[in-house]
């Protein structure tokens, strides 16, 4: 990808203010780069999910509220195909460097990002 290619997906993505000291390379490139993707693609990931309800015929719906947050997370751990899809939507944000980055801790990184995922869909479950 050319430079303007990465100054361009970088420069989209919002500010997110995180503590910068002190903290390990994973957890820098959860703040710097998985964080700031699912916010500038929250939009997108809220109406995918919804999508995903619609599609099995609305049996969130029918769920009590207590009941709601558990089929989400289910929903987005369990289902491999829906989780691939989640995951791709951020992947497919990231720049070369961080691509090659995210290969490199893969297990790790994909395991942070589905948790932010399960945390940024599940506490959005009483607008789903």
């Amino acid at each position: 990808m050319a430079m303007d290619g990465r100054m361009i997906l970088t420069s989209i993505r919002p500010d997110i203010q995180t503590i910068t000291e002190n903290v390990n390379t994973l957890e820098q490139f959860q703040n710097q780069t998985l964080r700031p993707i699912l916010k500038f693609q929250h939009e997108l990931l809220i109406t995918v999910m919804q999508h995903y309800i619609e599609k099995r015929k609305g049996a969130f719906r029918q769920l009590a509220p207590k009941d709601k947050p558990a089929y989400l997370e289910h929903a987005i751990r369990q289902d491999l195909r829906f989780k691939s899809q989640l995951l791709g939507i951020v992947i497919g944000h990231f720049t070369q460097v961080e691509f090659q980055q995210y290969c490199e801790h893969e297990a790790e990184l994909s395991r942070r990002l589905t948790d932010l995922l399960v945390q940024r869909i599940v506490s959005q479950s009483n607008i789903l």
